[in-house]
């Protein structure tokens, strides 16, 4: 059934939400729930995100990541982080504040993802996010989502060596765009104190854009 699926279809996408509740509804995996979940899968891939389908876009990834995480699927859930990180993009032009779901999500299992198998973190790829594309349409949710992120990485010691190492470039870079989100729009400041709880790193951004 899920194979016929047009999800360009908001009435199928919808019928496909009741689905995702009755596989999620399952605290045993087995074969037949796992190719279920693979197919749709492929069919969230073929799905263009428009301004009446992207809540349930983002329901049903929310949904599955959270499943697949408390099942130990790792490789199935990092799929569905890529959904998350595609849609993010998709949705800035549409809805930016929805935009940010996608992101946090997004940050969001990639934390938890990081803690079991180092191999399969994703979050470099936040930076080229918001070089490339935010800060072309809204500076204020490029700003929330380098927080966000600053926010997730923060203190490091919770993180073993080699993480720490990957993220050093990042965090050097991600302070850097926010500087220039909140110099070209002061209203990236509320971000800061919004999303990092780190007060010292609040600090070393403001100087970063002092100076």
């Amino acid at each position: 059934y899920i194979k016929l699926l047009d999800l360009g279809d908001l009435q199928n996408l919808q019928n496909l939400q009741q689905i995702i509740d009755f596989i999620i509804s399952n605290k045993e995996i087995n074969d037949s729930i796992l190719n279920c979940i693979d197919h749709i899968t492929i069919k969230f891939k073929d799905v263009n995100c428009t301004q009446d389908n992207v809540i349930d876009i983002f329901n049903g990834l929310a949904k599955l990541s959270s499943y697949l995480y408390s099942l130990g699927q790792l490789k199935r859930l990092n799929n569905f982080q890529r959904l998350l990180y595609h849609f993010g993009n998709q949705s800035l032009d549409i809805d930016p504040v929805i935009s940010l779901s996608f992101w946090s999500a997004f940050i969001k299992f990639d934390d938890k993802i990081s803690a079991w198998d180092s191999k399969l973190l994703t979050l470099r790829r936040m930076i080229f996010v918001s070089n490339a594309q935010i800060l072309k349409s809204n500076h204020v949710i490029g700003c929330a989502i380098q927080a966000i992120f600053l926010n997730s990485i923060t203190p490091s010691s919770k993180y073993p060596h080699e993480y720490e190492t990957l993220l050093l470039h990042d965090l050097v870079s991600s302070v850097k765009i926010i500087s220039k989100c909140v110099v070209k729009d002061e209203n990236c400041c509320k971000s800061l104190f919004k999303y990092i709880e780190n007060e010292s790193l609040i600090v070393s951004i403001l100087l970063e854009v002092i100076n």
